[in-house]
């Protein structure tokens, strides 16, 4: 099960974006109780964020069972490496492409972030939310299990 946050994707800015950043961040057993409770120590918990060259950023929130995170989890995140530089409109369609081959599991996570980029940051994280600590990247880092950057 994927559980995300979900923004509108406004379509007149999907063409003109080129994705600039991704990271993806593995949390450790605190944060992952913190904001996916009942997910056991095995189990894949996270964020995928992206960046555009227009300054937007695109988060999506994931926890899977450990039996839907095949390998490693850079192994497991390596896949999103190939849309950095495509706009969101074509990231999108590369990731229904590519959804057999990655699965749907990671296929949603990318359509996650992608939709979430050009809305407004309370749209995703309203306020009083547990989801706010993502803001902070201090704090992503000083609970990452794992992570990878390209």
């Amino acid at each position: 099960m994927i559980e995300e946050k979900i923004c509108p994707l406004h379509q007149a800015h999907a063409g003109s974006c080129k994705i600039s950043s991704i990271e993806c961040f593995r949390f450790d057993k605190e944060l992952k109780q913190r904001l996916f409770p009942g997910y056991g120590y095995q189990d894949g918990c996270g964020v995928l964020t992206l960046g555009s060259d227009h300054g937007d950023i695109g988060i999506s929130g994931f926890a899977l069972p450990c039996t839907a995170m095949h390998g490693d989890f850079v192994r497991w995140a390596y896949v999103f490496q190939r849309i950095k530089g495509l706009s969101l409109e074509d990231a999108l369609q590369y990731a229904l492409l590519k959804q057999e081959v990655w699965g749907i599991d990671r296929a949603q996570i990318l359509e996650s972030a992608l939709t979430c980029m050009t809305s407004e940051p309370e749209t995703a994280f309203p306020v009083k939310s547990e989801w706010n600590c993502l803001r902070d990247r201090s704090y992503l880092f000083d609970h990452a299990q794992a992570y990878i950057s390209f």
